[in-house]
């Protein structure tokens, strides 16, 4: 009998978000256009939150991921 791959129990600590990858707490700023279905999505499942930026016409988004 075989033994269990460790990448049975692995989780994952980056998510992709509008074309970037994120690790936990890390966080960007994009186009309010670029945040699209998948990206709302994401933040209903508490993966991701999203917010409003200093910056006009701009979101905050960061990564959740484990906390």
């Amino acid at each position: 009998m075989g033994r269990r791959s460790p990448l049975r129990n692995a989780q994952p600590n980056s998510v992709s978000v509008c074309g970037k990858l994120l690790q936990t707490g890390q966080s960007i700023q994009v186009p309010e256009a670029a945040v699209g279905p998948r990206e709302k999505r994401m933040e209903s499942r508490k993966k991701i939150s999203i917010r409003k930026s200093n910056k006009k016409g701009h979101v905050q988004i960061t990564c959740t991921l484990g906390r």
